[in-house]
């Protein structure tokens, strides 16, 4: 018994470090993409084409982070704790960029703050940990159902590139985050193929191309919203979406 007890101590030890680093590797991935993110706006501001470019590749070279956190812990773990970047954004908003924040804000992302803990205290630690990747009709199904939001909420943005209404905002918000979520599966695709006993390099090649394709439209979507709207609509409301499809897809 003593014995049983030592072994299941050293793995709940084992599991919180990569856990610890999972963790660790989000925030430091959510400080990074805030400050892109802060600096794409700035730049579409004040009309800079440099800081706009250096504000997207900052982005875009702390991604890889999420794709190795999301492969060594549980997505419905690591979900919650990203969104720490809310709360960067809203420090920001005023400062930065001048944005009003008004109580409504604040509250908005209050509640995003609750949901997180709610999330993080709901998780059963370690259920998520030896899940097996999704059969094929499962998976295919998430990729069916994920391309017709995706293409609904572009349409509206095609519709509507001429104006800023609340529809365009609102749908350039949830497929900021509905896209965010996609490149998270997606990276985790490259690490199924790695840890496949029968990968080749061609499946390993092949695993690439879902993040290849959707990072660019990640990234145009975003850069898109940071120059029409305030952080301090965006990413609440983008951290919610993306928070809703990384649970549900966890």
């Amino acid at each position: 018994a003593r014995s049983s007890s030592l072994r299941s101590a050293s793995w709940i030890v084992w599991m919180l470090h990569w856990h610890v680093l999972g963790i660790l590797l989000v925030v430091l991935r959510a400080g990074l993409a805030s400050a892109g993110e802060n600096l794409q706006r700035y730049a579409q501001n004040s009309k800079s084409s440099f800081l706009n470019v250096l504000g997207i590749l900052l982005t875009v070279a702390s991604a890889p982070m999420d794709g190795i956190a999301y492969n060594i812990a549980p997505q419905s773990v690591l979900a919650p704790v990203g969104m720490v970047g809310i709360g960067f954004n809203l420090l920001a908003a005023s400062r930065l960029h001048g944005d009003a924040v008004s109580a409504k804000d604040i509250m908005a992302n209050a509640i995003i703050v609750a949901g997180v803990v709610l999330c993080i205290l709901s998780n059963q630690a370690g259920d998520s940990d030896e899940a097996p990747f999704p059969t094929t009709e499962l998976f295919t199904s998430y990729v069916l159902a994920a391309t017709l939001l995706c293409g609904l909420l572009s349409a509206v943005l095609v519709a509507s590139r001429e104006s800023r209404g609340a529809a365009d905002a609102l749908a350039q918000a949830v497929l900021g985050g509905g896209l965010g979520s996609t490149t998270v599966v997606a990276s985790k695709v490259i690490g199924a193929a790695l840890a496949a006993s029968d990968a080749t390099w061609l499946s390993v090649l092949l695993s690439v191309v879902p993040i290849a394709t959707l990072a660019p439209l990640h990234m145009y979507v975003l850069n898109r919203g940071f120059g029409r709207y305030p952080l301090v609509f965006l990413s609440p409301v983008m951290g919610a979406a993306g928070l809703l499809s990384n649970i549900a897809t966890g």
